[in-house]
């Protein structure tokens, strides 16, 4: 009877605790794509700043280094310079974003940093 009782109490612990571990998953994952952007964006502008000109992406390795998104496969992820503008986009994928990230900086210096959320529930 006791053994009963205890794997009844472990079984609803465990069905509060595993959804709640996984929201903060996700949330560490939305995080982790935030702060990645905006160590592109702030590169981008210490470029910009001291060059007078944007990155070129196809030379520039620190570039590349920082455009690819080494977070699990839950996030998409898009960054590239064009227009004269660097940005970085992150976009729903598995996950519900409200809103969705988004990075970017113009050769003029014009900075938008919106970064993702996970949608309420």
């Amino acid at each position: 009877m006791e053994l009963l009782i205890v794997v009844a109490i472990i079984g609803t612990l465990s069905g509060i605790a595993v959804p709640a571990f996984l929201k903060q998953r996700s949330k560490a994952s939305v995080h982790s794509a935030n702060m990645q952007a905006r160590g592109l964006l702030s590169y981008c502008q210490v470029y910009l700043s001291d060059h007078g000109v944007l990155p070129d992406p196809a030379n520039d390795e620190e570039f590349k280094r920082l455009a690819q998104y080494e977070g699990d496969d839950v996030i998409q992820w898009e960054a590239k310079i064009e227009t004269n503008t660097c940005f970085a986009k992150i976009t729903k994928s598995t996950l519900e974003l409200d809103p969705e990230g988004e990075f970017s900086i113009t050769s003029a210096g014009v900075v938008i940093a919106k970064p993702a959320k996970l949608q309420s529930s």
